[in-house]
């Protein structure tokens, strides 16, 4: 496995959707204490003023359409109870319940039945795999970005074709496809060996910094716009901590992917990232595994490089100001709490958090949500000119379909339903139109996003990093990295001690990743012989 490849899965590990719901229910001290709203209203008008079209249903197909709604999943059990918070459940919303009515009224004979399961990865890919393997599966299922588990297993549609077509509920439109925020096209997610695109994405998770807005007014700094550059932020941490607030900073994954992506993405310079791509695939599409693991070998991933050099620098600097524990991986699981206690003035967590945190009864200050700010050559002259802080999240909710839609005759309703809850209106009801839902960054552009998240568009529309501080390319290298980081960190290595054992686990973690691949049983080998021929020896 590529860092590249352990990057996003430990990235989907901290950003899944189904930790989404635990996560947020966890937070949520006490919130079945809130008033609770007024019934269901029918659709509002925002989101039902789209023209309807024909579908399947008008040439004969009647029946039921099987979803899996995943973090949307409705209270059909009580649907009166749907805006009113529990203990259970403090974020109940109907959205795609309303959304399917309404569509229902020009698709007679359609019905919807909603799969409830499993919010664990792993107990969800059982259940999946088990529904697959004897063809049960439902017609619409939630997978992650590629969203391309099953094609393997001809299970699966794709949707490329049909994102080609005009959605027709959109005026105007031409392209489905073109609706969607740029950030969430972007190639990185969809790029899969069989080609074609197998998801709907519908939101966006990313991470975002909330920020005492009392603490940080006392101070004399603009809690909204509380720096231009890092080396402004670092100045904010440090008055923080000088006014007597020990921990200005904290965050869910200090020791992770995150702050290597940030930072590196706007510190390496792109000549670097040219020279690894050798295969001429572009930033967009970013390096593949064996490009990757060629970077190692021929020393252009090497941690004497001025940009691994300086991103530990970046780093040290920083911590001055993270909480005690912090490196500790599981540090994130509680840290939400610290910054609702005030015991962190600026929290690094996702952007979804932001309505567990407005929502628990225990917060007694006002707080607001920013992002980072550009590194400049106030901070190192490695900067990169006009660089901003890039998105480290993904597409969220995605929704693929599976062959029994076609054997049903439903697909061309399901492809239709699919359009019609991502028009900019349907969607932005979808993910932020009623009042007890988690706030989440619509996927369409144009959508209309609850206040709190809007800003973060911006962000998606910058699009995902593009080069992240490489960190091993084996499990034991990666951990090995992360003590070694610590221990650097902590001050119990100096920094020289530190290049040098990091520079053995990139040769070891490549070594590992060319061993597996040449005796591994599938796939395609890479062509060492050439590597050689082409490259020399490594330079490791």
């Amino acid at each position: 496995m590529s860092k590249d490849d352990e990057n996003e899965s430990r990235d989907m590990q901290l950003e899944a959707p189904l930790s989404r719901r635990e996560l947020l229910k966890t937070a949520a001290v006490g919130a079945a204490g809130l008033a609770a709203a007024s019934l269901v209203k029918p659709l509002p008008a925002f989101a039902r003023n789209v023209p309807r079209g024909r579908s399947a249903t008008q040439k004969g197909f009647r029946g039921t359409i099987s979803m899996i709604p995943w973090a949307f999943y409705p209270n059909i059990k009580n649907p009166r109870m749907a805006n009113h918070p529990t203990s259970a459940n403090p974020f109940p919303e109907d959205t795609i319940v309303v959304l399917a009515n309404e569509w229902r009224r020009s698709h007679a004979g359609v019905d919807f039945h909603w799969i409830e399961t499993s919010q664990a990865n792993s107990t969800y890919l059982t259940y999946m795999t088990t529904q697959i393997t004897g063809g049960t599966e439902p017609d619409i299922f939630f997978w992650w970005p590629a969203s391309d588990e099953f094609v393997k297993d001809h299970a699966q549609i794709n949707l490329e074709p049909y994102l080609m077509r005009p959605n027709h509920y959109v005026p105007g439109n031409k392209r489905w496809w073109d609706l969607f925020s740029k950030g969430v096209r972007s190639p990185r997610w969809w790029n899969t060996p069989y080609g074609g695109i197998w998801g709907v994405p519908v939101d966006w998770f990313d991470t975002a910094l909330m920020v005492n807005a009392d603490v940080l007014d006392k101070v004399g700094v603009d809690p909204h716009n509380p720096w231009k550059t890092w080396a402004d932020m670092m100045d904010v941490l440090g008055r923080l901590q000088k006014k007597g607030y020990r921990t200005p900073f904290g965050g869910d994954a200090l020791w992770s992917w995150w702050p290597q992506g940030i930072i590196g993405d706007m510190i390496m310079p792109l000549s670097v990232f040219h020279d690894a791509d050798y295969k001429h695939r572009g930033l967009g599409l970013g390096l593949d595994e064996e490009e990757s693991i060629l970077a190692y070998w021929r020393g252009i991933w090497r941690t004497h490089a001025p940009w691994f050099v300086e991103y530990l620098k970046i780093m040290k600097e920083w911590s001055r100001f993270f909480p005690a524990g912090w490196y500790n991986q599981s540090f994130g699981n509680v840290n939400p709490t610290y910054f609702i206690k005030q015991e962190e003035v600026i929290d690094w967590t996702s952007a979804w958090s932001y309505t567990s945190v407005a929502r628990n009864p225990l917060r007694k200050f006002a707080f607001a949500m920013t992002y980072f700010p550009p590194i400049t050559r106030a901070t190192t002259n490695l900067a990169r000119p006009g660089a901003k802080a890039r998105s480290v999240g993904s597409p969220g909710d995605t929704f693929a379909v599976s062959v029994n839609a076609r054997k049903s005759g439903a697909l061309e309703d399901v492809i239709d339903f699919l359009m019609f809850i991502t028009t900019p209106k349907n969607n932005g009801y979808l993910v932020g139109g009623q009042p007890y839902e988690v706030d989440l960054i619509p996927a369409v552009e144009g959508a209309p996003a609850r206040p709190a998240v809007a800003l973060m568009e911006d962000i998606v529309k910058r699009g995902p990093v593009l080069q992240t501080i490489p960190w091993g390319a084996s499990p034991e290298s990666s951990s090995n990295m992360d003590q070694l980081f610590d221990a650097y960190i902590l001050g119990s290595a100096t920094l020289p001690e530190t290049l040098n054992k990091m520079q053995i686990q990139f040769k070891a973690g490549a070594e590992y990743s060319i061993k597996q691949n040449q005796s591994g049983k599938a796939g395609r080998k890479w062509d060492i012989a050439e590597w050689r021929h082409k490259w020399g020896a490594p330079k490791w």
